[in-house]
């Protein structure tokens, strides 16, 4: 940290513990709202304008909370203060077990894989609660950090992290971004990051286990969630940091809180700038019965998006097996893009047989029923993984085009919920058929016709000059010039 910076925070400390201790403090009703906002009670997160670093200073007394607050944010050299928010796992686990994997059929994705199947080039950012990273059907696609030597007690490729071979955990502040089974652990909190990665991308056709939707793409765990699948703003924060200084080409979220973080926005706001895809849950309240509607009630990060318009966050709704919106999925006009099934979702699990919660060991790889819009964004997230490596020269903005514009309509399904599931339930095939085409489209250069006296034909070349096809416009006698008209009149794209 800076030396003027700390000196300066210090000071300020001083100072706060000085003259900020009023002896009759009243509660305002500002903590009141921050109270239903999930938050850290003793915690604020401040950043100063002289400095890139968030600072997290404790309260020694909670009652102290909004006139600390207050008093950062009005000082001049600060930027803003914030409390440091809570964000849960959004997963609804019940205890049968179901062992086929419905949801591929109904997405398309065993169409798309005669097209693409592996995105092996592309690295999913899984923010969760940790990954088993020896799961004998993930860790063929955990992301290993090359520039890195495991165990030399070093930070070889300088990006401020020991030993990051295959990501980091914020919550304990270690390489192995696996659960730690910590004091107070629950079943969901050890369970749902490496749930979530095998949604996106289980290795696939390799004779055991499931399928992710993609089979081959590089993921990424990185642990900002606890043992009991809770988790604060400011390693949500680092978790998004640290996607980015390591090239993530997407990063999954599949939790919400409810209070807007200033500090999580201009992360999410850098992650978008990097030209990076941002996938995140709408958010389960089946206490409500139909989830909240997001247009009223904004939950975050999926309503990060841009005051502009810029669609920073891709928002997954959750549908079941009849395509209807899931009775405790969250909905909208606005946070909302896209939607998937996120009912009985059958995955990976962590495989730990010596650790148990109420009699129940951890001793098998695979289980389900698991349901939530956690389920739903990591097949987003796998999705995009093929559309990206359908071509590396789509940008952000393309991809995602591909992405929502290739959906099955079904609003008929939802008529309570009106355009207020994205632009449709995911369909793989159709946005994969579709990056393909466009691919095809591009490479298409020119259509060369013969002259008068030559064989009728017609050589399709692509745009540096090589032949890609070709075929007789008529008899192969036939001697007659012919003129060329080139249009796409099946919609194959050629």
């Amino acid at each position: 940290m800076n030396k003027n910076l700390t000196s300066y925070l210090i000071l300020l400390f001083l100072f706060i513990s000085i003259f900020i201790h009023p002896p009759n403090f009243t509660h305002s009703s500002a903590r009141t709202a921050y109270l239903d906002s999930n938050r850290k009670f003793d915690e604020i997160l401040v950043k100063f304008k002289i400095s890139d670093e968030i600072i997290l200073i404790i309260i020694a007394q909670a009652d102290d909370f909004d006139v600390i607050l207050n008093y950062y944010n009005n000082l001049p050299e600060v930027e803003y203060a914030e409390p440091n928010f809570i964000y849960k796992a959004s997963i609804i686990p019940t205890d049968t077990y179901y062992n086929k994997q419905w949801y591929l059929q109904k997405i398309k994705a065993p169409e798309a894989w005669n097209y693409i199947k592996e995105s092996q080039n592309i690295i999913i950012a899984i923010l969760d609660s940790g990954v088993q990273t020896d799961h004998i059907d993930l860790k063929d696609n955990i992301w290993e950090n090359a520039n890195e030597i495991a165990g030399n007690n070093i930070d070889d490729d300088k990006n401020g992290f020991i030993d990051d071979i295959n990501g980091w955990d914020f919550v304990n502040n270690v390489a192995d971004p696996s659960p730690k089974f910590k004091d107070d652990f629950s079943e969901a909190g050890i369970l749902h990051g490496t749930i979530v990665a095998g949604i996106a991308a289980a290795s696939g056709n390799n004779a055991s286990g499931i399928s992710g939707v993609t089979w081959n793409s590089r993921l990424m765990p990185i642990k900002i969630l606890d043992d009991s699948g809770e988790g604060s703003t400011i390693n949500v924060i680092k978790g998004i940091d640290y996607a980015i200084l390591n090239n993530a080409n997407i990063i999954n979220l599949s939790f919400v809180g409810y209070g807007f973080s200033q500090g999580l926005d201009n992360a999410i706001k850098k992650a978008y700038n990097k030209g990076i895809i941002i996938v995140a849950a709408a958010g389960n309240e089946l206490d409500r019965g139909e989830g909240y509607f997001l247009d009223t009630v904004p939950m975050y990060p999926v309503c990060n998006d841009g005051p502009n318009g810029e669609n920073r966050v891709i928002g997954v709704a959750a549908t079941d097996t009849l395509d209807q919106k899931a009775i405790f999925s969250s909905y909208g006009t606005k946070c909302v893009d896209i939607s998937a099934p996120g009912l009985s979702i059958y995955s990976t699990i962590v495989f730990s047989p010596d650790h148990e919660i109420n009699g129940n060991y951890f001793n098998k790889y695979y289980d389900g029923f698991w349901s939530g819009t956690s389920m739903a964004t990591p097949m987003v997230s796998g999705a995009i993984a093929l559309i990206e490596a359908s071509n590396l020269k789509f940008n952000r903005d393309q991809v995602v085009q591909i992405l929502l514009n290739n959906t099955d309509n079904i609003n008929k399904l939802n008529k309570n919920y009106l355009n207020k599931l994205g632009k449709g339930r995911l369909n793989v095939y159709k946005a994969v058929f579709s990056a393909k085409n466009d691919l095809d489209r591009a490479n298409i250069g020119l259509l060369i016709s013969p002259m008068a006296d030559h064989e009728s034909i017609i050589k399709i070349t692509d745009k540096t000059g090589e032949v890609i096809g070709q075929f007789f416009a008529y008899s192969p006698s036939f001697r007659g010039g012919v003129n060329v008209a080139s249009g796409d009149v099946n919609g194959d794209g050629q």
